[in-house]
């Protein structure tokens, strides 16, 4: 997934950077190495250099009895010091809300400057492929029989990794575990879903990463709400038995963390996962004597998407004006069923992809006939 999201910031690089002049460059460069050496240096003399605090002692000795819970970590982490935890998970919920708040005011002729006016200059190929019509060509001119595979695997994967997160989550309070690494974990299905779809677009319902955000920093300040209530303090946990299980509040505040990671992560994908308009081909872009005519949706409608719901393009708006009716959009048809015995790639028909701004009321397309 790390992998996934680095790939998601190199491509909004631009193609090209200003020519500076060497003695410049060579400068910077110095600067460069000096500054990383430095901190390579303190960080090799100051980690792992002192004795353990008396603090650090404290906890090891006395916080598998006060809370009931093993893991050490994660115990200081929602318990000892949930206040720091929910005051960075509020940071970290607000990043997200930022990133929309910010695109939301930016007109999409600034994000994603029209494809059709950047020339796309010719490519000479390094080997010659065989004609079109075959697999080869395919391969080389056509991209969605590259997800076919990832069709597939995610249906055994998906309920592995979602199964893997609940345990993880479950047993954080004792073993290597809690709210935060099994929302990794469980946003790695997400990743997956990003790299198993033919046509760039966004992943689940326009509203969920706001929404998940929402709810996870709104769990954890209403555990913090039910210590004060019932134990008198803000945040301090409530223990008890059921079954012969221990059970504890601050699961309850983990699950806060769960759901706000989730969003964050989901946020990422379909904001960063807008395929840059300026030159790289995606989804059902058509490169025609050299310009690139893009049909999918930019970095503004994602942004407005996730306010909103499902829009039929970019809003002009940049003082937080709500969309007309008329710019409104109901969803398209549910994505197609991608089965082991699936023959799109050996037959040449693409999978139909969802698409938010194909109407259900309209007339089915030649290749949407040809896939089904």
């Amino acid at each position: 997934m790390t992998i996934i999201v680095i790939m998601l910031v190199l491509q909004k690089l631009p193609r090209s950077f200003w020519r500076y002049p060497k003695r410049l460059q060579a400068t910077r460069a110095i600067f460069a190495i000096i500054v990383g050496l430095a901190a390579t240096v303190l960080t090799l003399a100051l980690n792992g250099r002192r004795e353990r605090s008396d603090l650090g002692q404290f906890y090891i000795e006395n916080a598998p009895d006060i809370s009931g819970g093993h893991n050490i970590v994660n115990t200081i982490l929602v318990e000892f010091r949930a206040l720091d935890t929910l005051g960075e998970l509020t940071v970290l919920g607000m990043a997200g809300i930022a990133i929309v708040a910010v695109m939301s005011t930016v007109k999409d002729k600034f994000i994603d400057p029209p494809a059709e006016n950047i020339p796309e200059p010719p490519r000479q190929a390094w080997v010659s492929i065989r004609p079109r019509g075959t697999t080869a060509y395919r391969a080389v001119h056509e991209a969605w029989p590259n997800v076919i595979p990832p069709k597939l695997t995610i249906k055994i994967l998906g309920p592995l990794l979602a199964i893997t997160s609940l345990v993880i989550f479950w047993r954080g309070h004792n073993e290597p575990g809690g709210g935060f690494i099994a929302a990794l974990v469980g946003s790695a299905v997400i990743g997956l879903l990003y790299m198993s779809t033919a046509k760039d677009r966004a992943i689940g319902p326009p509203k969920a990463p706001l929404y998940l955000i929402g709810f996870g920093v709104a769990t954890a300040v209403a555990t913090g709400f039910i210590g004060l209530i019932f134990a008198g303090s803000f945040l301090e946990p409530m223990h008890g038995y059921f079954l012969g299980q221990h059970f504890t509040t601050s699961m309850i505040f983990d699950l806060g963390v769960y759901l706000a990671v989730v969003g964050l992560i989901l946020l990422s994908f379909n904001i960063l996962g807008v395929s840059d308009s300026a030159a790289t081909p995606a989804g059902d872009d058509v490169l025609t004597n050299g310009i690139i005519h893009r049909d999918v949706e930019l970095t503004r409608e994602r942004a407005d998407e996730l306010i909103y719901g499902e829009l039929s393009g970019p809003m002009d708006a940049i003082r937080g004006e709500r969309p007309t009716h008329e710019r409104r959009s109901r969803a398209g048809n549910p994505d197609a069923k991608v089965k082991a015995s699936s023959t799109h790639i050996l037959h040449g028909d693409a999978p139909i992809e969802r698409s938010s701004d194909t109407q259900p009321d309209q007339p089915p397309t030649d290749a949407q006939e040809g896939a089904k």
